[in-house]
């Protein structure tokens, strides 16, 4: 079993695959120095996980706010200001 990471070139096909381009900054990225997309993968990845970064109701309270004209009005009005 291999656990070799992929290389450049293949996060950078996937990229493609996945949204039809890759973003220029990591294209230029890559170019000065190819450890910098894995690092890029790894970041996505925590902030982004598959199965969410948020809880169900935390997500809702955030979409509920954000129909509010942001959060600092939702603040606002949770904390009786």
């Amino acid at each position: 079993m291999s656990t070799s990471s992929p290389t450049a070139a293949e996060i950078l096909n996937a990229m493609r695959a996945g949204m039809g381009r890759a973003p220029a900054a990591i294209e230029k990225s890559v170019a000065v120095d190819e450890s910098l997309i894995h690092e890029h993968m790894h970041s996505r990845a925590y902030a982004m996980p598959q199965a969410g970064a948020l809880d169900e109701e935390t997500h809702a309270l955030n979409l509920s706010c954000g129909g509010f004209g942001g959060i600092q009005p939702c603040l606002r009005q949770s904390h009786g200001g």
